[in-house]
């Protein structure tokens, strides 16, 4: 008999429970000391709360448990239990030392061996984790449907979810514990269960919108001078607005009530307030798809300003855009677009809702409009704003020079502004960049991206472009492939829509050697963002690794054709013209490349190794000497080194400088077992040794 209660090789049906602590893994990266003390407080709560239920402990893996119980309602219970005794114990302490956590419950089949518990149901208890949100429990239909009439806290159904390695779809309920101590152990004052279903989902939507667009309008009020100072001025004034038809891009036939019923709803939503005057959907129906300007309907219509949006669907995905416009200026006064899943209609619903007030201003009138309260505003200036963008800018171009005029750009951003969540989350990018590209070191680099990283998720738990940053942190400095491939999921789930998440889990992927998943992910960049030069030539490297050189070399033109300035392109197709033996033509790419970079370490050395594989033996060797000399004053990793003495055949060096790669954690090592450089090394003793000792 094992410490399951089972004996080995038995199957039996199980509530089984996975918890994890929101943000963990980055606390003990910045405060390890701190991280290992929460960490014991958090187990002696649990611990004594999963005996209260008769949970069975499995097994502890970093800061998660995985449980057992031998009933849903134990395990839903005993779950809400640990949930609301968190929130207590971070009402009396510093926000500093408070946590959080995710919990994921599913009832199925587990099969015991040696003291553990396996089977698709552990692991979709485990992927249900990841989807619920900091303070939330996720269940599945299993566990949903054995509780539904026992528990009254709110639940929302979060729709059909096809989870990762899991043959079928799963359906998927998010349980949300806002209540306070006592009324949970008292079992009193609970709200019951209130499943909102698919019949519903236009008339939530465009209430959600109304809440949005009242936040836009309260802007517009405020800028024109027409509520007073005080938060309860009543408005004394009403506006004309005209509802346009939505527009419908990739909508099928059957789709296109997405689109019209948006309208109609929001139009029908918005004339029940008092301080607005909306024009009837028969007014508006002869705009859909016309190509008249602002002031040109404005004009016709007799109104002031005009709402107008599409919906995007990409498979299961949906992407909605909303523009408040101005007549009289014919300005868009803002401008904002939402994504998520057909099936999670009411999770971006809370997502929209969330962040009204927090992108704009005129809280008094969305206050007054929008039941319950939104959370803090804030809206930077727009000089902190205008460098946020010039700083996006100049990281993409992915030169020296452009990232180092990035960086400042951001940081005066964040002077400006300390509270602006995307400066900060930029910024973690950026030092990320500059260790891939060689240009920081990857100690100093992974240092600021856990920092600026870490400032940007406690302004702004939702910043995916935050955890894509510490996700590429696990994966290529600290060697966690688990916890990088988790925050890379946590992103997409946040936002499944965000094409650099996909990009960046695309590269990760790739690198542990996942082609067909890589292959898979990228795509789904391209179709999101398909005129992206930075996804383009991402998808030019995944395919490289993968040694699609063809493929690779497709997605390389098409980006060089689209920005002949932009160096990455020329990279790309220089080293998959090497791999095909087009030495001549790759050569000349490699050079473009360098001169485009300003002759960086990593394009010297790729351009190095170019001029050795087509026997341009004393031009490569030039550029190692150079290379050596330039290390005396900068980084230079030892991996581009490597590559050069890889290619030069002189594989004793080759062999001395990959060690030095990994003592350094190069950005690079962790592709060593992927990368076409070294396939001449494949096989080879002292190299298959090495690969055998690195800790992915």
């Amino acid at each position: 008999m094992s410490a399951t209660g089972l004996k080995d090789g038995k199957r039996k049906l199980a509530a089984i429970m996975f918890t994890d602590i929101v943000r963990y893994s980055a606390l003990s990266h910045t405060n390890e000391a701190l991280a290992l003390e929460l960490l014991e407080e958090h187990r002696a709560i649990a611990r004594r709360i999963f005996a209260e239920f008769r949970g069975k402990e499995i097994k502890t893996i970093g800061d998660a448990f995985l449980v057992t119980f031998e009933s849903a309602l134990d395990a839903v219970e005993c779950a809400t239990h640990l949930q609301v005794a968190h929130r207590e114990r971070n009402r009396g302490v510093a926000s500093t030392r408070a946590m959080k956590l995710r919990i994921g419950i599913h009832l199925g089949d587990v099969v015991a061996s040696e003291g553990d518990v396996y089977g698709d149901g552990v692991n979709i208890a485990a992927r249900l984790q990841y989807l619920a949100k900091p303070g939330a429990i996720c269940v599945s239909g299993s566990v949903f449907y054995q509780i539904e009439s026992k528990v009254k806290c709110p639940v929302s159904q979060l729709g059909t979810r096809k989870l990762k390695n899991i043959s079928k779809a799963i359906a998927v309920y998010a349980l949300q514990i806002d209540c306070e101590s006592e009324t949970l152990r008292s079992g009193n004052g609970f709200k019951p269960f209130r499943v909102l279903k698919r019949s519903s989902i236009l008339r939530w939507s465009a209430a959600v919108f109304l809440a949005f667009v009242a936040a836009g309008l309260g802007w517009y009020f405020v800028e024109n001078g027409r509520i007073q100072s005080r938060p309860e001025t009543a408005i004394r004034e009403t506006l004309r607005v005209a509802v346009l038809p939505f527009e419908s891009i990739s909508l099928t036939h059957d789709d296109e009530y997405l689109s019209e019923g948006m309208t109609e709803e929001l139009i029908s939503n918005l004339s029940r307030l008092r301080q607005l005057r909306v024009l009837a959907r028969a007014s508006v129906v002869q705009y859909k798809s016309a190509s008249k300007s602002a002031d040109q309907i404005g004009k016709e219509l007799k109104v002031s300003a005009l709402i107008q949006g599409s919906v995007r669907k990409m498979g299961d995905l949906l992407r909605i855009t909303v523009q408040f416009v101005d007549v009289a200026s014919q300005e868009a006064r803002w401008s904002r677009e939402y994504n998520g899943r057909v099936d999670d209609i009411f999770e971006l619903q809370s997502k929209i809702a969330d962040e009204i007030v927090a992108h704009f201003r005129g809280r008094s009138l969305a206050s007054a409009l929008v039941e319950g309260p939104g959370r803090d505003s804030f809206v930077p200036d727009a000089e902190a704003y205008n460098e946020f963008l010039k700083g996006r800018y100049y990281l993409n171009r992915r030169t020296e020079e452009s990232l180092f005029q990035g960086i400042g750009e951001l940081k005066k951003s964040i002077q400006r502004e300390s509270r602006f969540a995307p400066a900060y989350a930029a910024l973690a990018n950026a030092a990320g960049l500059q260790s891939y590209y060689g240009l920081l070191r990857p100690r100093e680099a992974m240092k600021q991206v856990s920092k600026y990283a870490e400032k940007s998720l406690s302004m702004d738990p939702q910043s995916v472009d935050a955890l894509v940053s510490l996700a590429e942190a696990e994966a290529y400095y600290h060697f966690n492939a688990k916890k990088a491939e988790e925050l890379f999921q946590r992103a997409i789930e946040m936002n499944p829509m965000h094409p650099i998440a996909h990009s960046w889990y695309a590269e990760f992927l790739a690198s542990r050697g996942r082609f067909a998943e890589a292959i898979t992910e990228i795509n789904q960049a391209l179709a999101l963002d398909p005129l992206s030069l930075i996804i383009k030539t991402a998808a030019a490297n995944v395919n490289y690794f993968a040694s699609r050189f063809e493929d690779s070399i497709a997605h390389g033109r098409t980006a060089m054709e689209m920005d002949p300035s932009f160096m990455l392109p020329y990279f790309w197709l220089g080293m998959a013209r090497v791999q095909t033996s087009k030495f001549g033509e790759g050569v000349r790419l490699l050079e473009k490349a360098s001169r485009l970079s300003g002759e960086t370490p990593m394009m010297k050395a790729a351009l190095a190794y170019g001029y050795a594989k087509a026997g341009k033996l004393e031009e490569a060797e030039k550029i190692l000497r150079e290379l050596s000399e330039m290390s005396a004053r900068r980084y230079v990793s030892a991996y581009y080194l490597a590559s050069v003495y890889v290619a030069l055949g002189r594989k004793e060096k080759a062999m001395l400088f990959l060690n030095k790669a990994f003592e350094e954690r190069s950005s690079h090592i962790s592709l060593v077992k992927v990368d076409p450089v070294f396939k001449a090394l494949r096989g080879d003793s002292d190299f298959d040794l090495f690969v055998r000792k690195l800790p992915f």
